[in-house]
Order: C-alpha cells, then sequence, then structure tokens
C-alpha cells in the first residue's frame, strides 16, 4: 500500500495482497525452494571471488581440564561449529528467516485487521466491493449495528446510487442525507468513515504494519512553539524516512491518536493527558489493534458531522462578534446550546433564527429577574444552615470602578457545613452614601438582616483590610485585617524606602514597557510582565520576568542599540530581591485560598517571615536595608490577634507554641475557653476541679498534652472530624473557627467579577 497518493484506499486489495505473501512464503520453507536459491548464491560467490565456506582461523586443540580427567565429557561447549554446509544454511538461517518473517506478518496484518479495514473501504463508492454486505460485515459487528437491518438498507441503498455519479464518499453521504430517516444505521456507518481522512487512514493502517514488536513508534519530541500542557503527555510519531505523520503517542499508556493541527483540534488529547493513569505498557498484544486505535463511542460517531458544523458555527460567532475562544467553554453557553437543543424536536418546519432571538433590552430585564430569583432560593438555603451554626466569619471590602468612580461594597459569607467549608457571596452593591464608618455598619448591618441573619445573634468574625473607615465601622466587633493585604503594603512600602531598589524596579517597569511598546515580547521565551500597583506580588512578578529573561533581553537590545535600558539594571541584585521575597509571594497565594483553612498558618508564616528577614553578613547594603525595612513593616503591619492564636493552637502540629513563654501560652488556653463559652459548648472537668473562671478545660489539657500523630498532608478538617468523639468540643470549635479565611481574597475575587459584569461593552 501507498503511503500517499491514492484516490481511494482498497483495502479489499491490501488484504488479498498481504495473505499471499504470508502464502507465498509459508510454502518457500522447504528444500525444493532453497536449492535454486543457494544455488545462485554460490553463482554470485564464484563470480566475486567469494569463499562461502572459508574455514575460520584454526583454534589451538581442544583439551579437557585436569578437574574433569576421570569424568565422561560428551561435548566441549564455547567453540563455533565449522561444518558449516548446505543443511547449516537451510535450517539455521534460511528457515529461521522465513519463519521471523511469518511471525511478524501475521502479526501484523491480522486476518480481523484486515476485515475491518476492508470494510471501511466498502463504504467508498469507487470501491470494487462498494456497499458490499459480506465486506463490511466485520465493520458493522465493531460498531454493534444490527446486521439483519444493515443487510436490508444496503440491498435498497446500492440500487439507488448505482446510476447516481458518485465520485467520493461525500457525494454519497450527501446523497442518503435527506433520506436519514430511511437510512440511519449506514449513515451512521458513513459520518464514522467521514470523521477520518483516506490520508489518515491509510497512516494509520500503516502504523499498524510498522509498530515494533515492543509498542514503540520512531518518535520526536512536541514542536517548539507547543505550549499546551497536555503536549507533555505526548510525542510526534516519524515514518522510516523521519517525516512527521499525523498521529501522536501517549507516552504513559501507549495509545495512538490522530493530530494535525491545522485540521484537528485537541480537546481528545488534551482529555486524556487528564485522565491517562499511564501502567508503563502498551496494549496486551504486540501490537496495539487497528480495532482499538479507531475504536469510538457508537453516539459520537454519529454526532460527529453535526459536530463539524457547529464547531463552524461558533467559529463564525467569535469572529463575527469579537467574542473571546473561551466563550465556548462557558457554563452559559452551554445552557444556551442546550436549550436549543432541546427545542429543536419541538420544531415541525424551518424557522429563522432571527424569529427566536429575543431584544438585548428583554435579555437585562430577564437576568434581573434570574438575580432576584436567585437570591430568594439562597436565603431559603440558608435558614436551615443558619439553624445549625452560630458562629461564621464575614470577608468584606470596597472596590471603584475606575470607568465610573463607583464605589461598591461587597459582603460575603464564611462557614461550616456538615465538615465543609461553605463560601457564599450575600450581596455586592454601590455605595451612594459618604463611606463614613457609621453609614457603612449600618449597610453591613442590613445587607446582614436581608438574608435572615441578625448580627446581634450570632457570633461573628469579619476579615477586611485596614482601611480607616472599615476598622471605625466595625469598632467592637471581633474582625481580624486581611493578612494578605498587611503582607503586600509591608513589601510595597519597604520597597519604595530603600532608595537602590526603588530605582532598580523603577527600572525594570521602564524596560517592560519598552518591551511592550515595541511589540518585542515575541523574542524572549516567556513575557515580561507589567507592574500593576493594585495587584498582589505584581511588582514580584515584574522582578522575576525580568530575571528569567535576562539574557535574551540583553541580546534583543544590543542588536537595537538600546543597551540603556538595562544599564541600570543589575540582574544579580533582582536576583538577591527576589530569593527574599519569594517567601511573602509563596505565602499570600497560600494565605488567599478560601476552600481549605488557612487562618491556623498565619503565625508560623509570621515567624517564617520574620527568620527570613534575617540579616547575614553576606547580604548586599542594599538587601540588609530592605530586610530591616520588612521586619519593621511587618511587626507594624501585621495584626496578631487572639483568634490566630487560638487557631495556631488547634492544629496538632503547632499546637505547642513553641515561640510563646509559658505565661503566653496560658493566655491562650484562657482565650480557648472564652470562645468555647461564647459558643456556648459545654466542657468538662474534673469532679475535684475548681469552677473558677480561670480554671482550663479537662479536654483543652488533654489536648495540649496528648502526643497526637498528624499524618504529613492530611486536611486539618479531616483530622479533627476522626478525633471529634476524644475532642468533641475542640472540634466543634475547629470547624467553625477554621472555616473562617484569613485573608479577605474573597471580595477581590468577587471584584474581578464585577470589573467583567460592570464593562462598556456588557452594558450595551
Amino acid at each position: 500500500m501507498e503511503a500517499h497518493g491514492t484516490k481511494t484506499l482498497d483495502y479489499g486489495t491490501a488484504q488479498q495482497l498481504s495473505l499471499s505473501i504470508i502464502e507465498k512464503l509459508d510454502r518457500s520453507r522447504d528444500e525444493k525452494s532453497f536449492e535454486p536459491l543457494l544455488e545462485t548464491i554460490n553463482n554470485f560467490c564464484r563470480q566475486n571471488s567469494i569463499i562461502i565456506n572459508d574455514k575460520p582461523k584454526q583454534h589451538r586443540n581442544q583439551t579437557i581440564s585436569v578437574t574433569f580427567k576421570d569424568s565422561i565429557v560428551n561435548s566441549i561447549i564455547g567453540q563455533r561449529d565449522d561444518n558449516q554446509n548446505e543443511e547449516f544454511y537451510r535450517t539455521s538461517i534460511y528457515y529461521q528467516l522465513i519463519d521471523n518473517i511469518l511471525i511478524e506478518l501475521k502479526d501484523r496484518f491480522s486476518l480481523k485487521n484486515l476485515q475491518f479495514l476492508c470494510g471501511i473501504s466498502t463504504l467508498s463508492p469507487d470501491s470494487d466491493s462498494f456497499l458490499h454486505f459480506e465486506s463490511i460485515k466485520t465493520f458493522a459487528s465493531h460498531l454493534n449495528l444490527n446486521l439483519d437491518f444493515l443487510f436490508n438498507k444496503l440491498t435498497v441503498a446500492k440500487p439507488m446510487s448505482r446510476y447516481k455519479s458518485l465520485g467520493n464518499i461525500i457525494d454519497l453521504y450527501q446523497e442518503l442525507l435527506p433520506f436519514q430517516e430511511a437510512f440511519p444505521v449506514l449513515v451512521a456507518l458513513i459520518q464514522m468513515r467521514n470523521t477520518t481522512t483516506d490520508e489518515r487512514l491509510n497512516d494509520l493502517c500503516l502504523l499498524v504494519a510498522e509498530h515494533d514488536k515492543d509498542g514503540i513508534f520512531n518518535t520526536c519530541s512536541k514542536p517548539a512553539s507547543a505550549t499546551a500542557q497536555w503536549w507533555n503527555t505526548f510525542v510526534r510519531i516519524k515514518d522510516d524516512n523521519e517525516n512527521i505523520i499525523p498521529f501522536v503517542q501517549c507516552i504513559k499508556c501507549f495509545s495512538i491518536f490522530a493530530y494535525e493541527s491545522s485540521k484537528t483540534g485537541s480537546s481528545t488529547l488534551k482529555a486524556h493527558a487528564e485522565s491517562c493513569l499511564g501502567g508503563g505498557s502498551p496494549s496486551s498484544s504486540k501490537n496495539q489493534d487497528i480495532i482499538v486505535m479507531m475504536n469510538k463511542d457508537n453516539n459520537s460517531n454519529i454526532l460527529a458531522g453535526l459536530k463539524r458544523i457547529f464547531t463552524v458555527a461558533c467559529a463564525k460567532c467569535c469572529a463575527y462578534d469579537l467574542r473571546p475562544y473561551e466563550s465556548v467553554h462557558g457554563h452559559g453557553f452551554q445552557i444556551l446550546c442546550q436549550s436549543l437543543l432541546d427545542v429543536a424536536p419541538q420544531i415541525s418546519h424551518l424557522i429563522e433564527a432571527a424569529a427566536i432571538i429575543p431584544d438585548p433590552t428583554t435579555i437585562s430585564r430577564q437576568v434581573q429577574k434570574l438575580a432576584e430569583k436567585n437570591r430568594v432560593q439562597l436565603i431559603e438555603s440558608l435558614i436551615p444552615d443558619l439553624k445549625k451554626i452560630k458562629f461564621f466569619g464575614v470577608t468584606t471590602d470596597f472596590w471603584k470602578n475606575r470607568f465610573t468612580s463607583d464605589s461598591y461594597l461587597t459582603i460575603n459569607l464564611h462557614y461550616n457545613k456538615d465538615g465543609q467549608m461553605k463560601n457564599l457571596m450575600l450581596k455586592t452593591v454601590p455605595i451612594s452614601e459618604a463611606k463614613t464608618g457609621e453609614n457603612i455598619k449600618k449597610l453591613i448591618r442590613n445587607i446582614l438582616n436581608s438574608f435572615g441573619i441578625d448580627p446581634d445573634g450570632y457570633e461573628i468574625i469579619y476579615v477586611m483590610d485596614n482601611g480607616s473607615n472599615l476598622i471605625s465601622a466595625l469598632d467592637g466587633e471581633a474582625h481580624i485585617q486581611c493578612v494578605c493585604h498587611c503582607l503586600n503594603l509591608a513589601v510595597k512600602q519597604s520597597l519604595e524606602e530603600c532608595p537602590v531598589i526603588d530605582a532598580l524596579v523603577s527600572n525594570c517597569r521602564e524596560l517592560v514597557t519598552h518591551f511592550k511598546r515595541a511589540e518585542l515580547q515575541q523574542n524572549l521565551a516567556s513575557t515580561l510582565k507589567h507592574d500593576i500597583c493594585t495587584r498582589w506580588n505584581s511588582t514580584y512578578d515584574t522582578l522575576w520576568s525580568v530575571w528569567l529573561n535576562y539574557d535574551d533581553v540583553e541580546q534583543v537590545l544590543a542588536s537595537r542599540k538600546e543597551e540603556q535600558y538595562v544599564s541600570n539594571i543589575d540582574s544579580h541584585v533582582i536576583k538577591d530581591i527576589t530569593d527574599l521575597l519569594s517567601v511573602f509571594q509563596i505565602d499570600s497565594e497560600k494565605l488567599s485560598a478560601d476552600d481549605v483553612p488557612t487562618l491556623h498558618s498565619v503565625l508560623p508564616w509570621f515567624y517564617k517571615f520574620k527568620k527570613s528577614c534575617e540579616i547575614k553578613d553576606t547580604d548586599r547594603p542594599c538587601i540588609a536595608q530592605l530586610k530591616k525595612k520588612l521586619l519593621t513593616k511587618l511587626v507594624a503591619k501585621l495584626w496578631l490577634t487572639d483568634i490566630h492564636y487560638i487557631a495556631t493552637f488547634l492544629h496538632p502540629e503547632t499546637k505547642s507554641l513553641p515561640k510563646l513563654t509559658q505565661n503566653e501560652r496560658n493566655e491562650v488556653i484562657k482565650s480557648v475557653k472564652k470562645m468555647l463559652k461564647a459558643l456556648d459548648i459545654e466542657f468538662i472537668s474534673n469532679e475535684n476541679s475548681s469552677t473558677d473562671d480561670d480554671e482550663p478545660y479537662v479536654e483543652v489539657i488533654e489536648y495540649m498534652k496528648s502526643k497526637v500523630n498528624y499524618p504529613n498532608g492530611e486536611e486539618i478538617l479531616s483530622w479533627w472530624r476522626k478525633h471529634s468523639c476524644i475532642y468533641p468540643q475542640l472540634s466543634r470549635l475547629v470547624a467553625a473557627l477554621l472555616s473562617i479565611p484569613a485573608s479577605s481574597a474573597t471580595s477581590e475575587r468577587i471584584f474581578s467579577e464585577t470589573g467583567r459584569i460592570l464593562e462598556a461593552r456588557r452594558q450595551q
């Protein structure tokens, strides 16, 4: 079979050819066939003065070791037999060679594989076996189709197409599509066949033939321009001429997939990369069966043609309306498509799409109705939850729309439900009045009351930034400051107060701006990052991107004679700064989570910050100055409360509070007692113990003194659920307290979505 250039693949001929070769080789394995071959070889040797039976050089005489002098020795191994006669060539070379070839051919060109491919070829109009039932039978059986039903449909379809000028399978598909209800099985077969081009089918057939016995192809790495994560799971396949063919192989399980960047999508490869568990070996057979390679779900085969049509429609939608390509991944887009599919069967005649598309104003009104409906549903779902809890957290923050200068306030609820953390955005509202402490307090209480939450009837811990108006509004309420705001403010001010570093940061910003304006980013391995003042860790990201690309940046600027942009940038200083700030960057990312407990980590991270700011003799003067500033700012900005110490105490790994004095530990235990009482959690005390308020709970003391086993990597809430029978009161406290986040990053994420909602284009 030729790899390319054939109009339509005739796998029937290929089957006959392969079987005839196997049969001919099988018949050649006898003395009669070997004799003329040996005669030809002898003639060739005589003509070219080659001595085929040349004796090897004489070896030393074979002797028997003294050890075996009294033994009977039948043979000696280790020297080759000099008797290379006709029988030796026939049995040791000729027969063995034919046997090996037959084994490989029968394995690679199995009858089942060839019958399967022959069935595919039967669907092509210019095939000699066009729509021949016996030829297509194996293919149809593999797809679990009704063979009797298929036989009847082929009997009708073949005469219908006899007088049609069908050039290829597309013509056949278009001819049968209007009669799809009459020929559903046949149309399904054609759709499955039509998802793979002739050239690709031919290449796939060759892959089976060229696949080596270990299941490994001749491969090469991903394209240089490929950045998608799924490429780390695949390698490209090459033919014997080192040409890359349109297939890739999974490095984990050795599965084969068709892939051409200009013709096929990557969703299948991405899904496989995410779900593949590997196993380190290919199929159980020597070579992957082509049936396994092409095995697809019947439903996806039937829908393949429709999916291609819809893909074109999505492409036009994104192109004509300037929509992001990611729009098709949105949940709302899936709801839209599903609703269209649901209503389609209800339409008995063709209609124009414009007839059912609503006016934008109607959509706007409907959005408001849906929002109110969801708000009512949220309130109803909160009612049973609020009956079970008494203690929860509320994160709040302000945001200003830079386009309209309008200010907004968001309120988010955090609590524990059945051992799981719940995070709910209650409301994000514009602020029309002055942002005084009194007005903000009133607004927060009104929002909570609108959701059935009486602030005076619950124990609430508020998490906010260090804005003076919020501090004033929540004066007298239990509250903590957002640790991420505090950290980033400390870093920002420390960098600005170090003249050398401040100048370096300014030069890096100018460099990044130049590369973006001059469109030089494509010359770098990774992009330079802009420093955005409102984004946490943004300065670190800028410095890190400059250091990472510094050598390439120098080369690009040298080629343009613009070395002045890096003349005042010392890459070694940048590396020292990023090494120091990386601790803060890692911490702020971990502490900004709201789906896992973070409150217990604030105090350990604070100690780690202080340790990283210790000045060393090898530090540059500017780095030593930065460390000193950071340490001062950390102590001033990071406001640690009893809540942080209690949360740290409630983690088994940090319950000993080693950095505190004994008196400070006792104060933490007293704070735990007060919090348990505030939550109306009863305690168990010794019969002989005092009832004085300063007497610690026995359960708390037992927890503090016990040597607990905390497996590495186990979630803290999971550990406490397992030990709730031992520490019932503390486990309840943990479930409530550790569900409160250490930062108000939830509000920041809400504001990111708010900005998208309030974009000018979306308001049209």
